[in-house]
């Protein structure tokens, strides 16, 4: 029992810090603060309309959800059985079964058993068994059994079990067994069983290495079966290697720089 009461009074401590203090996130692109106002350091729910406390309330401290709980600022700790809500902002540990949701930034570690969502900002661990899912930019590891998707831009490591997508730049590193989809400009590593794809004029600085690589202008290395960029500062290692300008060299059976002294070479290509 006196465990118990000295991990309540911990609880009841570290969830009125949270409450009565701000958090400051930085992002890629913008510093996002996080406020919370307090409310209740302890939330318990069966649903949204069986619970404490009411919905409108942020809940700084533990909250424990046997089906479905909802509030509005979430902290701390949050375990719900099948759906963790928060309409909010969402710091700290969050775990649900099946759903769970962050409306505003999240900034911590948030699991779901299918579905992870942020529909703002996030920083840290996202985890869902299907999908992991962040509306603006995200820092942090992102894992989903299916995929992960970033609406704005990466800073970090995607491993989706199929596919990775980040609509604008992304930095860091990406695996997925089918493919890895950046907007803009990627910095690092992608690898991919079939295809991996920097979209329009967008550059990639670092390492392709999928059945197929796509980009923009190429600083470093693609290696492929098919490999094609608008430009090339490095090389292109494949079956057939196509680029419209090259800096360096190309290995393969058919080889292509448009604007290149050879157009077309078998083997071997280079341009300086």
């Amino acid at each position: 029992m006196k465990r118990i009461a000295c991990f309540l009074v911990l609880i009841a401590v570290l969830g009125i810090g949270v409450c009565r203090g701000q958090v400051v996130v930085i992002q890629s692109q913008s510093v996002v603060p996080v406020y919370y106002v307090e409310d209740s350091i302890l939330g318990i729910s069966l649903s949204p309309y069986v619970q404490y406390p009411s919905v409108e309330s942020n809940v700084c401290g533990l909250r424990i959800g046997f089906l479905w709980s909802r509030h509005r600022d979430v902290g701390y700790l949050d375990i719900s059985g099948l759906i963790a809500q928060g309409d909010g902002n969402v710091s700290g540990l969050s775990l649900a079964g099946i759903w769970n949701h962050a409306g505003e930034s999240l900034v911590g570690i948030q699991l779901g058993g299918l579905v992870a969502r942020s529909g703002g900002t996030a920083a840290g661990i996202q985890l869902g068994g299907l999908i992991s899912f962040t509306a603006e930019s995200f820092d942090g590891i992102q894992l989903g059994g299916f995929g992960n998707q970033v609406g704005d831009s990466l800073v970090g490591v995607q491993l989706g079990g199929l596919l990775n997508r980040v609509e604008g730049h992304a930095s860091g590193f990406q695996l997925a067994s089918i493919g890895n989809i950046v907007g803009e400009c990627f910095h690092g590593i992608q690898l991919a069983g079939l295809i991996n794809r920097s979209n329009g004029e967008g550059c990639m600085d670092g390492i392709q290495l999928a059945t197929i690589n796509l980009a923009g202008e190429v600083e470093g290395v693609q290696l492929g079966l098919v490999n094609k960029a608008a430009g090339v500062n490095g090389f292109q290692i494949g079956l057939v290697n196509i680029t419209g300008a090259m800096s360096g060299f190309q290995l393969g059976l058919a080889n292509f720089i448009a604007n290149g002294g050879c157009p077309f070479m078998v083997l071997m290509n280079f341009s300086f």
